[in-house]
């Protein structure tokens, strides 16, 4: 149930992201940034929420032998679609694993 949700979020996300950048392009994305203090504090808060992402990320890759710099190099060129990706991969590996047991 919980993979089952994951990957609705994630198809849904990466969907709306596709379709936003091909609406507005990046260049939507930079003038956010550049023009409007929202969009900068809006940017900062993501990068500490990746930044905190990162931090839980990094022990459980290492405690369930899951690869964590793809992910990491991932969500600096796409933000949480990598996040997620991570957790559809953990959760598939988890469900694999205890099939196996």
């Amino acid at each position: 149930m919980r993979l089952a949700a994951i990957v609705a979020i994630f198809l849904a996300f990466t969907g709306w992201t596709f379709w936003s950048v091909g609406d507005v392009g990046l260049g939507g994305l930079l003038g956010l940034l550049q023009g409007d203090p929202w969009g900068r504090q809006v940017f900062v808060d993501l990068c500490i929420s990746i930044t905190v992402a990162w931090t839980f990320m990094y022990s459980d890759s290492r405690a369930r032998r899951l690869p964590f710099w793809p992910y990491v190099l991932g969500s600096v060129a796409v933000g949480s679609i990598a996040i997620l990706a991570w957790l559809i991969h953990r959760e598939v590996l988890m469900l694999l694993r205890r099939q196996a047991t």
